[in-house]
């Protein structure tokens, strides 16, 4: 998540939007969850690595993925355009 802020704020920070980037502490997040229910969906996840694969997709169907940067820069702009944020 970490480097998923960084490109959002490399990208849209001059555009005027605020992104936060500094990490917080596994405990900080447990007790920021106990007051706001959207944070609540992460603390299952933290501290598990989740290491996902798309070799056999590239293999089988000769797919090739977007780069992260490529990728998430498109979300932002698509969040954007449609007055998510």
């Amino acid at each position: 998540m970490s480097e998923v802020a960084a490109i959002l704020d490399k990208h849209f920070a001059e555009r005027g939007y605020k992104i936060p980037t500094r990490k917080l502490p596994d405990f900080l997040v447990r007790i920021f969850a106990l007051f706001d229910k959207p944070t609540r969906i992460v603390v299952n996840d933290l501290g598990k690595r989740q290491d996902i694969s798309n070799a056999r997709i590239k293999e089988l169907l000769g797919w090739q993925p977007r780069s992260l940067a490529e990728m998430v820069v498109s979300m932002g702009e698509s969040m954007i355009e449609q007055g998510v944020v």
